[in-house]
């Protein structure tokens, strides 16, 4: 465990080599946690958290044809990612049903991100 007067780090490894990293700041509730109880909790936050269900649908390929057969989004950036790739298109099982989405893979977002 490294410390500094602000901040404890808090690192456990579990036996199929997941790593766990926390940084707390330092107070005399947190202080008073060990690390297993400080890594446990964030576990149970992180579950217990509310996951909005997102809409899956396969990448489009090949992937310029689509952009090219889509409409511009709004020209602001998205709100989950800050990007710029917002477009107008829809789910390929549901065609007449167009919505805004990103269109960056990396972004929760986007409809085609795997995570």
């Amino acid at each position: 465990m490294a410390e500094n007067d602000d901040y404890r780090t808090v690192i456990r490894e579990d036996e199929d080599g997941t790593r766990h990293i926390a940084i707390v700041r330092r107070d005399p509730e947190t202080d008073q946690l060990t690390d297993d109880q400080i890594i446990t909790d964030l576990q149970e936050w992180r579950a217990k958290r509310e996951q909005p269900e997102r809409e899956r649908w396969p990448m489009p390929r090949p992937f310029g044809e689509w952009l090219m057969a889509t409409k511009p989004g709004p020209k602001g950036p998205c709100p989950e990612c800050g990007c710029y790739g917002l477009r107008r298109g829809a789910n390929p099982a549901h065609p007449d049903d167009e919505k805004v989405i990103c269109t960056n893979s990396n972004c929760e977002a986007c409809p085609w991100y795997s995570g």
